[in-house]
């Protein structure tokens, strides 16, 4: 019967120092499991951020695509004004070429009529006299 305890006993040592291996083994894994578990909601922290930044980017190159919109839309204004503002000056270059054209006749007009006249000068001047005219 000794030997029966002998051998009970040895195996209730041989389970506490199963058990405190077990338990040792344990405590690291566990150990193990709570860094594991702090690096995962690190990782899902700084994963949360960069999902929010993207959101925030992609919020403002809206932002940007819609304001670029407008100032293609305004552009396209401007263009269509300058082609009126080019239109009318052209019309204007015209009509100033026409005027020219229009003032070198008359003043060829006027110089033809002062070279025709500058003989009669004379006896304008004596003409005047005659009536009296040279006063004024």
């Amino acid at each position: 019967m000794d030997q029966v305890l002998q051998a009970i006993k040895e195996l209730q040592d041989q389970m506490t120092r199963f058990e405190a291996n077990v338990n040792e083994r344990f405590d690291r894994l566990e150990g193990r499991m709570d860094k594991l578990e702090t690096r995962m909601d690190s990782l899902e922290g700084r994963m949360a951020n960069l999902e929010n930044r993207m959101d925030s980017l992609e919020v403002r190159m809206d932002n940007l695509e819609s304001r670029m919109d407008k100032l293609e839309h305004r552009l396209d204004g401007v263009e269509v004004r300058m082609d009126n503002i080019e239109n009318r000056m052209d019309k204007l270059e015209t009509k100033m070429d026409l005027i020219d054209e229009s003032q070198r006749e008359t003043q060829d007009n006027i110089m033809t009529l002062v070279k025709e006249n500058w003989d009669h000068k004379k006896e304008l001047q004596k003409v005047k006299r005659r009536v009296g005219m040279d006063l004024i």
